[in-house]
């Protein structure tokens, strides 16, 4: 039975847990810069930075904290 599943934002650091609560009842864990990611299933948990590692995010042009 699957017990959490992961998306992962491509654009900006953003990941997305959901977690079975039953078997019609899934939450949404959100992580977002700075986070540690949790996976409950696993008893993993990571920093969100770990995920973009070496990778080219382009930043947010309506974003005012990058002017």
């Amino acid at each position: 039975m699957v017990l959490e599943y992961v998306l992962v934002d491509t654009q900006r650091q953003a990941v997305e847990v959901y977690r079975r609560q039953s078997d019609t009842l899934w939450t949404l864990h959100p992580f977002g810069p700075g986070d540690q990611v949790e996976l409950a299933s696993l008893s993993l948990s990571f920093p969100i930075a770990a995920l973009y590692e070496n990778i080219g995010l382009q930043e947010d042009p309506l974003d005012s904290s990058s002017m």
